[in-house]
C-alpha cells in the first residue's frame, strides 16, 4: 500500500467512532507549504489574530478615506445633518412657518428624513465594512467555542492552545488540544444557512463544505501529523494520533432562503459535527495512550512548534 492509499484508509477510519487519524504519513501532495522564516508572535487571546486583522482593516479603511474634512461626502453629510438637526430643533421648540400649519409639519418630516439619510451616510462611510462584520462574526463564534471547549476540558489533563500556526508555515488553526488520546484539531463550522444537496454534499452559505472546507481540515491534520511524527525525547516519540474535529459555534441563521435549513449538518459525509462542550466530553472519553507526564511533554512540543498566530507589534512589547 502506498503512502497516499495508507492515508486515505486512515482518513476513512477517522470518520468513524472514534474520530482520529493514526499512523505514519508520507509526502504531502495535496498542498505544498514553503517553509517560512521564524517570526515573533504574541498571544492576544482566542481569535487574537482575527481581531488584529480586523483592526488592520479598520485602519486601512480610514486611511483610504483620508481625514474627514477632506472627504467631500463626509463634509456634505455632516453639514446636512447639522442643519436638519438645528432646524428640526427649532420646529420642535415651537417655531412655525408663516401659513398653514401643515407646511410646518411637512418641513419637519423633510428635515427628519434628511437627518436620517445624512446620519446613515456617515455610519456607512465610517462604520464597519462587510469584511469587518464578517471577521466580527468569526471572532464571536471562535470565542464562544473557546469558552465552551475550555470549560468542558477543565479538570482534565487536556491542554488547549488557541490561535496557533502550524509548524514552519503561516497556516492558522483556531485550536489545538493535547491530551491522553493525542493531538486534536478542533475547527469551527462555517456560518449557515445550510442546504443538503445530496447524501454526500452539503453547502454552507456559498461554500461547498464537502469540496472546500472538509479537504482543508483533512490537510491540516495530515500536515500536522507529518510535522510531529517522531518528535520527542526520552520515553516519548510521537506517532499519532492527530484527531480532526468540527464544532458548531455560530448562532442559527435568521434569514433562511426558500429550501434552505437553519440547522447545521451534523455529519459531512462521515465527518461529525459537535457542539464545543460535547466535543470536549468526547475527547475526554477517548482511550488514553499517553501517560500524564507524556501529555505535558507533548504539550510543550506542540507549544514550541506551533507558535501564536498574531504578529508581535510595538504595542505588544
Amino acid at each position: 500500500m502506498t503512502d497516499d492509499e495508507e492515508f486515505e484508509a486512515l482518513i476513512e477510519s477517522a470518520y468513524a467512532e472514534p474520530l482520529m487519524i493514526t499512523g505514519s504519513i508520507g509526502d504531502d501532495d495535496i498542498t505544498q507549504v514553503a517553509p517560512t522564516p521564524d517570526r515573533d508572535g504574541v498571544d492576544l487571546g482566542v481569535a487574537g489574530s482575527l481581531d488584529q486583522a480586523r483592526t488592520q482593516l479598520r485602519a486601512q479603511h480610514r486611511a483610504e478615506l483620508g481625514p474627514p474634512y477632506r472627504d467631500k461626502i463626509t463634509v456634505w453629510a455632516a453639514v446636512a445633518l447639522l442643519v436638519c438637526t438645528l432646524a428640526g430643533g427649532v420646529i420642535l421648540g415651537g417655531g412655525r412657518l408663516p401659513g398653514p400649519a401643515v407646511l410646518t409639519g411637512l418641513l419637519g418630516v423633510v428635515l427628519a428624513v434628511g437627518a436620517i439619510v445624512s446620519a446613515w451616510v456617515l455610519i456607512v462611510r465610517y462604520g464597519p465594512t462587510p469584511a469587518e462584520r464578517h471577521l466580527a462574526a468569526a471572532i464571536a463564534a471562535e470565542q464562544r467555542a473557546g469558552r465552551e471547549l475550555s470549560a468542558a476540558l477543565t479538570g482534565t489533563s487536556w491542554v488547549l492552545f488557541h490561535d496557533r500556526r502550524l509548524p514552519r508555515s503561516e497556516h492558522r488553526v483556531p485550536f489545538i488540544a493535547v491530551g491522553p488520546a493525542g493531538v486534536a484539531l478542533p475547527a469551527v463550522l462555517p456560518a449557515g444557512p445550510y442546504l443538503i444537496l445530496n447524501p454526500t454534499g452539503v453547502r454552507a452559505g456559498g461554500d461547498e463544505l464537502s469540496s472546500g472546507w472538509l479537504p482543508a481540515r483533512i490537510w491540516e491534520a495530515r500536515y500536522l501529523m507529518r510535522q510531529l511524527i517522531g518528535v520527542g525525547s526520552g520515553g516519548l516519540r510521537f506517532s499519532g494520533p492527530v484527531i480532526p474535529a468540527a464544532m458548531e459555534a455560530y448562532p442559527p441563521a435568521r434569514k433562511i432562503p426558500p429550501g434552505w435549513s437553519a440547522q447545521p449538518p451534523y455529519r459531512i459525509d462521515q465527518y461529525q459535527i459537535r457542539r464545543p462542550s460535547v466535543l470536549g466530553q468526547y475527547l475526554t472519553y477517548l482511550p488514553a495512550i499517553f501517560a500524564p507526564h507524556h501529555v505535558a511533554q507533548l504539550a510543550q512540543l506542540v507549544d514550541e512548534g506551533c507558535p501564536p498566530a498574531p504578529v508581535l507589534s510595538s504595542r505588544d512589547l
